[in-house]
């Protein structure tokens, strides 16, 4: 089925949803019982170990990660518990969800390398810069706004994997740049709601499903307003190097307003934002 016969503003019920979205693999069972550490503020150190350790790559992979020099340990960390300990409850989740989404959403054939790797790091920049913006707002948690920032493209990735054909037309010189998501109306494709549907596959929260389709748009969002907001407000962060008129355009003024975002504030987001992106691609560079 073709995006050209879809009905875009059909209800996106699990039997309405198109057959490449059917046709995604279920999330693993170490990414289901993940998300629901993610919900759950109880959760412990023990929990989250006992998930790891029943998968053997990601078990490598934390602890590689831990020994790496991106968390400084350099060789010294040789069992889990110490792993998870160095680096934090909320990174090993975070390593962990990162780890397990781009294992099932993984190019085998190499021809996307470069596309997926720009998207990756873009969603690891959002999700750092969330995380950073809820800081002083206690109503959200940081870990829950950097996993909504994580995921809020997923959308993207599924156009880049499944619908290539529709993907080409929004960039055929230079695909490997983020689309705008203007372009993607004007080509009748949306990246937003192709996230929803992969959200209401995957069968994740709704403000989940709700930032993977209005992060552009968050004002238009029926519910869960503030989170679109946030990770709205990251992504224009993400991408000040070449579009420094985003973060001084109304949709960021009227976003900042309802957030009581300051001009000073805002301005120590943006003075952050270059460095942030310099992180995700150092984080990419141990996770890719």
């Amino acid at each position: 089925m073709h995006l050209e016969v879809m009905n875009m503003s059909a209800v996106c019920e699990v039997d309405q949803l198109p057959d490449e979205i059917l046709g995604l693999p279920p999330l693993p069972q170490a990414t289901v019982r993940l998300f629901e550490i993610l919900r759950n503020e109880s959760a412990s150190l023990a929990d989250l170990e006992e998930i790891i350790l029943c998968d053997q790559s990601l078990t490598a992979k934390i602890l590689q990660m831990a020994n790496s020099a991106y968390f400084g340990s350099r060789g010294k960390i040789g069992t889990l518990s110490r792993a998870v300990m160095t680096m934090g409850f909320h990174e090993v989740k975070s390593c962990c969800l990162f780890f397990l989404l781009s294992q099932l959403l993984s190019d085998g054939s190499g021809r996307y390398r470069s596309e997926m790797a720009f998207l990756w790091k873009h969603s690891l920049a959002v999700a750092k810069m969330a995380r950073e913006i809820v800081r002083q707002r206690p109503w959200i948690d940081p870990e829950r706004a950097y996993t909504l920032g994580l995921l809020h493209d997923m959308g993207r990735l599924i156009m880049l994997l499944y619908y290539n054909r529709e993907y080409r037309k929004l960039r055929p010189e230079d695909s490997s740049k983020l689309p705008l998501w203007e372009d993607e109306f004007r080509c009748e494709f949306n990246h937003s709601r192709l996230g929803r549907w992969v959200a209401i596959r995957w069968a994740l929260p709704d403000d989940f499903r709700t930032v993977m389709e209005f992060h552009h748009i968050p004002v238009e969002s029926p519910s869960q307003r503030t989170a679109a907001m946030i990770v709205h407000l990251a992504d224009l962060l993400s991408q000040h190097k070449e579009r420094p008129e985003l973060a001084a355009g109304q949709s960021a003024s009227d976003c900042r307003r309802q957030l009581c975002i300051s001009d000073d504030e805002w301005g120590r987001h943006i003075k952050r934002s270059e460095s942030i992106r310099k992180e995700a691609e150092q984080l990419w560079a141990w996770l890719g």
